[in-house]
C-alpha cells in the first residue's frame, strides 16, 4: 500500500466520522467499509509504528466480544458506545500521522 492512499482512505474516514450525523457506531460502521477496510497495514512506506496502529484498528473492528474474528458490522455493532469512540479516535490520530509523513516524503524530494 502506498503511503499517499492510505493517507486518503484514512482522511475519507475521518471526514465520514466527522460530517456523518448518524450515532457513532453507525458512522464508525460506514468508515471502515468505505475506507479503512481497504487500507493495509503492510505499506512499505508508512513506519513500522504506524502500520502496527493500522493493524491495530483493523483488528478491533472484527474482533467480536468473545475474541473471535467477525465482520465489521457485527463487530462493531457489539461495541459500547465508548468503545466505538476510542476507535474513531485513533482512526483520527492515524490519519494526521500518516498525512505527517506523507507530507515529510514530499518534501524530502
Amino acid at each position: 500500500m502506498d503511503l499517499h492512499y492510505a493517507s486518503e482512505q484514512f482522511g475519507n474516514a475521518v471526514h465520514e466520522l466527522a460530517v456523518n450525523p448518524a450515532r457513532i457506531k453507525e458512522r464508525l460502521t460506514r468508515a471502515c467499509l468505505e475506507s479503512i477496510h481497504y487500507a493495509s497495514s503492510s505499506s512499505t512506506n508508512v513506519s513500522p509504528d504506524l502500520n502496527r496502529a493500522i493493524a491495530e484498528v483493523q483488528a478491533r473492528v472484527t474482533t467480536l466480544p468473545n475474541g473471535e474474528h467477525g465482520s465489521i458490522v457485527d463487530a462493531i455493532e457489539a461495541m459500547t458506545e465508548d468503545e466505538a469512540s476510542d476507535v474513531a479516535r485513533q482512526i483520527c490520530e492515524i490519519e494526521l500521522r500518516l498525512d505527517s509523513e506523507a507530507t515529510d516524503l514530499s518534501s524530502s524530494r
